[in-house]
């Protein structure tokens, strides 16, 4: 629940210092921010009016030039020296409408020098932070680890481990491996290695990778010709997913009709590019994930990206802090003062539970847990619940029923 707070505190760590940046941040953000639309607007008008305006008169001399050449060759000379002084004159014009544009570009970032120089003797405030625990820097290097694990970087792995003098989990280390291999070959558009991977792992893999999968191997061969060995690839595989997927399945078959030309159709084109290579990558990773039990995202990339987004809202927050003197009480009982929105996780981010059915916090003691179908609540109450109905929790939201055994409790890291 509190991923976010042990990045700050790694950050604390390295520093050893919260810094709150200048006020201009906030204060003449907005200003900014109208400067720099004014001036996109001034440079759109410049190079796309302006600019394309003057392209244009010179490709129409160009090709004027080339009519008088054809129509009197004995001129030639004369019409070839006049189109040339011509041609100098509005590429001349054409080059300083283009650094008209650049100068009003430079003239914003002359404004953002100014503005963050006005407040260069604000003083920065430190606060200092507890000392980071033993616990704090294992999950740490736990979650380094397993962002090196994902990359296939394993000699890394190993050699933080030695460095560190801890011991980190390695159970899914071949698994990990394989993994990237086979993301690092869908970039390069090589298909094999996710098709031997299917082969072995056929129970893991969803509806979703399998037809995603089809699609690309119809489309390449029809692309390439091989129309006979689409089909039967067709034939072998599709039917088994007709009952759920007979639209996608029809759109396959319609490939068939363009032959060679199919990777031009609008319909197509899409599962010829790197976004539909890089889209199967995502499934195959999200399938391979679940397989494991363990998060598509990368927790470490999921502190970053969110403690980036939050940054800002954090700042303001110290800002406050300092004006109420309540800046130590940011870090009491491991808790977050404010909600920490998250773009990238869909969801913000809270580092306090309160049971929808006790209405209490949770705690250590009392932890979150997860039923079946997603939804959350103190551990105590899905006991509470499960007594009551032979060790089965019914979802107070839902109609999804969730056995003792399969909860899952969330952890704090």
């Amino acid at each position: 629940l509190v991923l976010l707070l042990l990045l700050f505190k790694a950050l604390l760590l390295w520093q050893g210092l919260f810094l709150a940046p200048p006020p201009f941040v906030f204060g003449n953000m907005e200003s900014l921010s109208n400067n720099w639309e004014n001036i996109g607007q001034d440079v759109e008008s410049v190079w796309r009016s302006d600019t394309m305006k003057q392209i244009s008169a010179i490709k129409e001399l160009i090709q004027s030039t080339r009519s008088s050449l054809q129509d009197n060759p004995s001129d030639g000379e004369q019409t070839i020296q006049k189109g040339f002084k011509t041609f100098k004159k509005k590429t001349k014009l054409l080059s300083e409408t283009h650094k008209a544009g650049y100068t009003k570009l430079a003239k914003f970032s002359t404004t953002v020098t100014k503005a963050t120089a006005s407040s260069s003797s604000s003083s920065y405030s430190t606060l200092e932070y507890p000392s980071i625990t033993e616990d704090d820097k294992k999950h740490l290097y736990s979650l380094v680890t397993d962002y090196l694990q994902r990359r296939g970087e394993i000699e890394a792995c190993k050699k933080l481990e030695q460095e560190a003098g801890v011991t980190l989990k390695t159970e899914n280390v071949e698994i990990m491996e394989q993994m990237h291999a086979v993301v690092v070959a869908l970039h390069n558009r090589d298909i094999h290695p996710l098709q031997s991977w299917m082969v072995d792992n056929s129970a893991q893999c969803s509806d979703r990778l399998l037809l995603f999968f089809l699609r690309m191997q119809i489309l390449q061969l029809v692309a390439n010709g091989k129309l006979d060995d689409a089909l039967q690839l067709a034939q072998t595989h599709l039917p088994p997913l007709y009952t759920k997927h007979n639209q996608e399945i029809h759109r396959i078959m319609l490939s068939f009709a363009y032959g060679e030309n199919v990777s031009s159709h609008d319909d197509f084109k899409y599962y010829f590019s790197e976004h539909a290579w890089s889209e199967l990558a995502q499934i195959f990773t999200q399938i391979a994930c679940s397989a494991m039990g363990i998060n598509f995202a990368s927790p470490l990339t999921l502190c970053i990206n969110a403690g980036c987004e939050s940054v800002l809202h954090m700042v303001k927050w110290k800002e406050l802090s300092l004006k109420t003197n309540s800046e130590s009480v940011w870090y009491e009982d491991d808790t977050m003062p404010i909600e920490t929105p998250s773009e990238s996780a869909y969801q913000p981010f809270h580092s306090v539970f309160v049971c929808p059915i006790s209405r209490c916090l949770a705690s250590q003691s009392d932890p979150p847990v997860v039923l079946q179908c997603g939804h959350v609540m103190n551990k105590s109450s899905a006991n509470s619940l499960a007594a009551a109905n032979r060790r089965v929790v019914s979802c107070s939201y839902c109609p999804v029923k969730t056995k003792i055994s399969e909860i899952v409790e969330m952890k704090r890291w």
